[in-house]
């Protein structure tokens, strides 16, 4: 697909105002690896970087002569976006595209681009006192989705638990229990990939890796593991907004880097005291892996429901009915593994 010429003289222009931005800030470079590849991210001044990094720290690295994405990160009043409407998805009409995916979050306000063939990214944002709390979680999703696209893996909205050896993929909507579950397990002696995304690889080997090591939880949640109260980052949040912490401050041991899957379990929580574990067919499985998965992310499709699609055909798919006792749901899951 050819690169509109408008796309890639605001990505050049894009580009240039960072090296501004960072020509009069303090630049900082922080260096990861995932899920086998590695990546950096260039910031100009310090006012994003506790906000994109924290939930990153345990895929922190010592610096690398070269990576395979850079992500450049800055706020910057001097950059005007040229097009005049976005989709309800924020995809910039006439400029967003296959090669260079342009889309301003119509959540945050912040831009993302990458251009798949330099390997560069950039995040932008007028004033990163505006992004919101829940940014600081899981950040720069959009960018690790394409970029992972190009490896072969998908960014996923799974929960993920186990151990190195192997562990089983939680999969569902939002409020279904998947951060319920993993706690539970993690307290019942598993460790953990994911809470919300995590990166699945394709068939035939099928593993999971760790993107973020943070959870958020619900008020009702939160009075259900009490001990985590300590470790809550947001302090100062509403009562509507979710608390959240990060698994490395204080459990580094329990965040594992990856693990291959034994299975795919979709959630679904019951009135009723005890849980229970059936078998279903993949097909069943699928609406419960894939569709927050497209509907959170952009640049997803048929391509993405085929990856999804080919995992759950792979591995055994079970339904797990979550009841009251919290103790339960981690005995099923063992057994499996």
């Amino acid at each position: 697909m050819a690169i509109p010429s408008c796309t890639r003289s605001f990505f050049d222009l894009g580009y240039q105002n960072f090296l501004s931005a960072a020509s009069h800030a303090e630049e900082l470079t922080k260096f990861y690896r995932l899920a086998g590849f590695s990546f950096c991210i260039k910031f100009a001044g310090n006012a994003m970087v506790s906000i994109l990094t924290t939930a990153l720290k345990h895929l922190e690295t010592d610096a690398l002569k070269d990576c395979d994405l850079t992500i450049c990160a800055w706020e910057s009043t001097s950059l005007k976006l040229p097009w005049d409407t976005c989709s309800i998805r924020g995809e910039a009409i006439g400029f967003d595209c296959d090669p260079i995916p342009t889309v301003l979050d119509i959540h945050t306000k912040a831009l993302h681009m990458f251009d798949r063939e330099k390997g560069v990214a950039l995040y932008w944002i007028r004033d990163a006192q505006t992004l919101p709390w829940w940014v600081k979680g899981s950040p720069l999703q959009l960018i690790l989705h394409w970029w992972m696209r190009t490896k072969g893996h998908q960014l996923t909205h799974a929960a993920a638990v186990g151990y190195p050896h192997g562990g089983v993929l939680l999969a569902g909507k939002g409020g279904s229990g998947k951060s319920t579950t993993s706690l539970s397990c993690m307290k019942a002696g598993m460790q953990y990939a994911s809470e919300d995304f995590c990166i699945l690889s394709d068939v035939p080997n099928c593993w999971v890796y760790s993107v973020y090591n943070s959870a958020k939880i619900t008020s009702q949640t939160l009075q259900q593991f009490p001990e985590l109260r300590k470790h809550i980052d947001n302090r100062d949040r509403t009562e509507e907004d979710k608390a959240f912490f990060f698994h490395h401050q204080f459990q580094p041991e329990k965040v594992l880097f990856g693990f291959p899957l034994k299975a795919v379990i979709t959630l679904k929580i019951e009135p009723d005291e005890n849980s229970w574990m059936e078998p279903i067919a993949p097909m069943e499985l699928l609406p419960s892996l894939s569709v927050t998965t497209i509907w959170q992310l952009t640049h997803t499709g048929l391509v993405t429901l085929k990856h999804l699609q080919r995992v759950a055909e792979h591995l055994p798919c079970y339904r797990l009915h979550l009841g009251r006792d919290l103790g339960q749901a981690p005995q099923l899951i063992e057994a499996l593994l």
